[in-house]
């Protein structure tokens, strides 16, 4: 916050830990996901929600939103 009171956010981090050493990626190693399918499944999930009829691209990588819920 400046001497005006201005406020300035540097940045925001909306997917906090997505490294392969982070914690969520080992959370979901520990359910057998690698971090290559975590990422294509995070993808696929968010895609496939915004399109109602639409297949997710990695299909043998994509699970179900209760799969990855057990994964976290």
């Amino acid at each position: 916050m400046t001497e005006g009171q201005n406020e300035y956010v540097l940045e925001i981090n909306t997917l906090p830990g997505m490294t392969p050493t982070s914690l969520f990626p080992k959370i979901a190693a520990a359910a057998g996901y690698t971090f290559p399918e975590l990422c294509a499944t995070l993808a696929d999930r968010a895609f496939a929600r915004s399109q109602p009829a639409a297949e997710p691209a990695h299909a043998e990588s994509a699970a179900t939103d209760e799969e990855l819920a057990v994964a976290v």
